[in-house]
């Protein structure tokens, strides 16, 4: 968080929110003051109609990613500075991997990496401005091969009673027709 006080973006600050005080980071980029953070996670639901009851019964399958909502203006003194800052976010929305993200609400929240999904560059309403619109997800990362995630032993299991059942009907199969041939 920078100490100078900014003086591009409407004049010096006599009233503040502490949300302006609340930097949100991107990796290494800082988000300017007043950036404006939404964030909503869903469950996965699934719903089922019955013959004669109103309504569904609902089953909690589990939980959606988090989806991150980010919004600023940058402002700059130059046409150059706004140019310099869409080439950090082009760096930044290129990278294939989970970047950091970093905020006292979103660390309350336990989210510590993020995808970013989307971003956007609306039209400006003056020079030297450059509205932001970035849409990320939450990336939690897990070992596949950890004991309390294990998707092989799950798939295995599921493999094992499909094929168990298979094998033994082709046995009988070939059973019958050792007995036709005899």
């Amino acid at each position: 968080m920078s100490l100078i006080p900014d003086v591009f973006a409407g004049g010096s600050t006599f009233i503040s929110t502490l949300s302006d005080y609340d930097v949100l980071l991107l990796d290494s980029f800082e988000c300017p003051r007043g950036t404006k953070l939404s964030i909503s996670h869903a469950k996965i639901i699934s719903t089922t109609k019955i013959n004669g009851m109103k309504g569904t019964v609902k089953e909690v399958s589990g939980y959606d990613d988090w989806n991150i909502s980010i919004e600023f203006t940058y402002v700059s003194p130059t046409q150059f500075g706004v140019l310099q800052m869409i080439r950090k976010l082009k760096a930044l929305w290129f990278k294939q991997e989970p970047i950091a993200i970093g905020n006292k609400k979103i660390n309350a929240l336990g989210i510590k990496k993020c995808v970013i999904t989307q971003i956007e560059f609306p039209d400006e309403e003056r020079d030297f401005e450059l509205p932001i619109r970035i849409s990320a997800i939450s990336d939690e990362g897990f070992d596949i091969s950890s004991s309390d995630l294990s998707i092989t032993n799950y798939i295995s299991e599921e493999f094992k009673t499909v094929i168990k059942p298979a094998q033994e009907l082709l046995s009988d199969i070939g059973d019958g027709i050792n007995g036709l041939i005899s």
